[in-house]
């Protein structure tokens, strides 16, 4: 599966949603009407990493992530705590290999 085939299935089908391209990354937002300027968001998907975020080591041939909006009663649930945010360019501190495939993690940049 490649990233464009998820971007692809969520634009299909998932009612209201609109693909938004920023910062190196491709997301979908649900934007009904697109009244908003961006919308809520779902989901995106990284390719390369950026300066302040490179714990998933996306500079692989074909490698990507792809982040879910959770609320943060849902993340504590699945991941214990959330985490302090770090300085910029650092990992998250947390007991995961951020590197692995196919395997549900936090995101090695906190933004909760």
């Amino acid at each position: 599966m490649t990233s464009n085939d998820i971007l692809s299935y969520c634009l299909s089908n998932l009612k209201d949603v609109v693909l938004v391209e920023s910062w190196g990354e491709k997301g979908i937002f649900y934007n009904p009407g697109e009244v908003l300027k961006r919308g809520v968001y779902v989901l995106t998907v990284k390719e390369k990493d950026g300066d302040n975020d490179k714990g998933s080591m996306l500079n692989r041939n074909n490698v990507y992530r792809v982040n879910i909006g959770l609320r943060k009663q849902t993340f504590i649930k699945k991941f214990g705590y959330i985490p302090k945010r770090p300085s910029a360019g650092k990992i998250v501190k947390m007991d995961y290999d951020f590197t692995a495939f196919d395997t549900i993690i936090p995101q090695s940049k906190s933004e909760i």
